[in-house]
């Protein structure tokens, strides 16, 4: 009895959640010094950061459901549209609420995708 063989798909969803966290993780050293630029009020550029972790608390249980009842496939690609959103609107960000709401957005699609991802069995 030997070990289950993963279907490409497997290895796939694992690149891709590699890849989003990996670009989140990036920037994230740089993050406060460009925070600074924008806004020299700390509160804001400890919102930058947190907006990240906060949208992702509330994507969390709801992509379940919503994966139970729409399928798996639509959420995923649906996670995946919203993080890139999330990083064009960082990329082209030129005040400091514009980067926050760029980073919430991540946040939401990477809490929708790694959810859903690490929640199917194969």
């Amino acid at each position: 009895m030997g070990l289950k063989p993963f279907p490409r798909a497997y290895f796939e969803l694992t690149l891709v959640g590699f890849t989003l966290v990996l670009g989140m993780s990036l920037p994230s050293a740089f993050l406060p010094l460009f925070a600074r630029q924008l806004n020299r009020d700390e509160i804001l550029v400890g919102l930058v950061s947190s907006s990240w972790f906060i949208s992702r608390l509330f994507t969390e249980l709801p992509s379940g459901i919503l994966a139970d009842r729409f399928g798996r496939f639509k959420l995923l690609v649906c996670g995946l549209v919203v993080s890139a959103a999330g990083a064009v609107v960082c990329s082209v960000a030129d005040t400091i609420y514009v980067l926050i709401l760029g980073w919430a957005l991540w946040g939401l699609g990477t809490g929708v995708l790694l959810h859903v991802q690490l929640d199917h069995d194969f």
